[in-house]
């Protein structure tokens, strides 16, 4: 329905014909954006088991989606798709047949979310197996894009791709002690003062309030 309603009101139909958006859109959209998918994925986390969705099993069917769609389109597209010059420094058959590999591991973790949320079965375990294997698959992904970016300029740096990843981790691991040891009990104490003043929704601001912070510096380390 969203993806209907965003090719109806865009440049294809009705912003072509009637110019439906008669202001600058070039800020305001990705803004808008970019709140959704923040409300979006703290509703994932406020559904999700931590325990059930980093399992081996979730790990091992995060690694056959990387691995399987890796292979088979770098395979198919090795003899598909044509060489085109100027990609990267080595703009061969097989660096375009593994972008096209590359690209075929990306998942989709905040649409699958959604679906499950609509349907009320995000706390069912078969949710929790697809969400971890999502998470996990993403996590894989990143770390195949950039063995293929740096393909492109004929050098892999693993020094970069150790940092990125050893960011993220750190990121994550520090992200979710605060949040247990420090921010958990800030907002169920506000929860409670707030109660008792007649202010029903004080741990609720602050969540979004930490949220928005959260989200703050993912995007400042990149």
């Amino acid at each position: 329905g969203e993806i209907a309603l965003g090719i109806l009101l865009g440049p294809s139909i009705l912003g072509f014909y009637f110019g439906v958006f008669l202001f600058d859109t070039t800020t305001l959209v990705p803004t808008f954006a970019s709140l959704g998918a923040i409300f979006l994925l703290f509703l994932i986390g406020l559904e999700s088991d931590f325990r059930l969705i980093y399992t081996r099993k979730n790990v091992l069917v995060a690694s056959g989606g990387v691995v399987l769609p890796l292979v088979v389109g770098l395979v198919i597209a090795y003899f598909l798709v044509p060489t085109v010059d100027g990609v990267g420094d080595n703009g061969t058959q097989f660096t375009m047949a593994l972008f096209v590999g590359a690209t075929l591991t990306a998942t989709s973790t905040a649409i699958a979310a959604s679906v499950l949320l609509d349907l009320g079965l995000m706390r069912e375990p078969v949710a929790q197996t697809i969400m971890g294997a999502a998470v996990v698959d993403d996590i894989l992904s990143l770390i195949v894009l950039s063995i293929v970016v740096g393909t492109t300029h004929g050098q892999i740096n693993p020094v970069s791709i150790a940092v990125l990843l050893g960011t993220a981790l750190a990121f994550l691991v520090v992200g979710m002690a605060v949040g247990l040891y420090f921010f958990r009990k800030v907002i169920v104490r506000i929860q409670v003062e707030g109660m008792k003043l007649g202010l029903k929704h004080g741990g609720f601001i602050i969540a979004m309030a930490v949220t928005f912070l959260y989200a703050f510096v993912a995007e400042v380390i990149g």
